[in-house]
């Protein structure tokens, strides 16, 4: 094939359509999921290794729950169990930061 032919076919080829709004979300989804990645990574550089251990046991319970839940009641339950779970860390979190404050003035 001519280098002419190729480049007829290559313009004669429709343009790439743009992603499906499934396929944006996935790849916004796969950004998010680096980006935490390397922020777990970087807290974990700075962690001692009894912090590490415990962090590693929690997320070892944590990742067997959620696997009961989804083999239970499916995804949706376990994402709402974990959305609960951090709720409820955050703002155990923030109650002790507040504590901290409270207790340094």
């Amino acid at each position: 094939m001519s280098i002419k032919q190729r480049l007829r076919r290559l313009e004669s080829r429709p343009a790439k359509l743009p992603d499906s709004p499934i396929v944006q979300e996935m790849h916004e989804l796969d950004e998010n999921i680096a980006r935490l990645t390397k922020e777990i990574e970087e807290i974990r550089s700075h962690m001692t290794p009894e912090e590490l251990a415990s962090a590693k046991a929690a997320e070892a319970e944590t990742s067997a729950k959620v696997s009961r839940l989804v083999g239970l009641y499916g995804f949706d339950a376990a994402i709402e169990w974990l959305e609960a779970e951090i709720r409820a860390d955050e703002a155990e979190l923030a109650e002790s930061f507040c504590q901290g404050e409270g207790g340094t003035g």
